[in-house]
């Protein structure tokens, strides 16, 4: 149950604090984080 408690308190630290980072949106892409230091260079799903 471990996982539950982590996302349960990951959710609470969103409603309660907002995202750490801010987000824009990218035509044909989808939001993305504003300075994410992650590789994210895969193609998305959609």
């Amino acid at each position: 149950m471990d996982h539950v408690d982590r996302l349960i308190a990951g959710v609470r630290r969103l409603v309660t604090s907002g995202s750490a980072l801010p987000y824009r949106h990218v035509a044909g892409q989808g939001w993305e984080a504003v300075g994410d230091p992650r590789d994210l260079s895969q193609p998305r799903p959609w």
